[in-house]
């Protein structure tokens, strides 16, 4: 999947990274309780929660 502009958010759903347009980052696990945010890996290891209606699959 690869980021448009979108922010790295903690567990609680408070931002902590923005990440730039085009970042490559791979999902690596589900979606939280309400739906709201997938947990993904950006590049170096980073993880957390973003919005997925920003996610676009790469082919």
């Amino acid at each position: 999947m690869a980021a448009r502009d979108l922010w790295l958010r903690d567990r609680y759903g408070e931002p902590r990274e923005q990440l730039p347009h085009g970042l490559v980052v791979t999902a690596s696990g589900g979606d939280d309780v309400e739906g709201r945010y997938r947990h993904v890996t950006a590049p170096g290891g980073r993880d957390g929660w973003v919005d997925p209606s920003y996610l676009r699959p790469v082919c």
